[in-house]
């Protein structure tokens, strides 16, 4: 077994995510066979979907990509320091299998000023806007050729 099921014997309940759930209903996958496993076990038992808690104040910053803090690392004083750093961690954190979230760690580390930045906030408030009329416009045409 993988995890993808749990038991919860105090609301006599089967838990699972959505998709193991979704791939369950599906049958003939691995994930049917465990819950089915599990139900034959525990006929009395209910299947619920698992409920995720995100934090609501949790920060993302959608538009930091790779090139995006290295295009801000150029416009720093000891840019060219900080890049041959910037490239170290990226190769130290991919051989740790987690390339993005340690290198984005060790930027807004290194860049504190950043996450405070009113100029990045508006950018990512003008793609996500761009994105959104870009969708808008494919949705309209789309319309109009069916």
């Amino acid at each position: 077994m993988n995890n993808r099921f749990t038991y919860n014997f105090e609301t006599k309940s089967i838990i699972g995510t959505k998709t193991a759930i979704s791939r369950a209903n599906k049958g003939l996958n691995p994930e049917y066979k465990e819950l089915t496993d599990m139900l034959a076990a525990h006929p009395d038992f209910a299947v619920t979907e698992k409920i995720i808690n995100h934090k609501k104040d949790k920060k993302t910053y959608n538009a930091l990509t790779f090139d995006r803090m290295e295009e801000y690392i150029k416009t720093q004083p000891d840019s060219e320091k900080n890049l041959v750093m910037f490239e170290t961690i990226k190769k130290v954190a991919k051989a740790r299998g987690a390339m993005y979230p340690l290198t984005k760690k060790w930027f807004l580390k290194t860049y504190p000023e950043f996450k405070k930045n009113e100029i990045a906030l508006k950018e990512n408030k003008v793609t996500t806007q761009i994105t959104d009329e870009a969708n808008a416009l494919l949705n309209a045409i789309e319309k109009e050729v069916a």
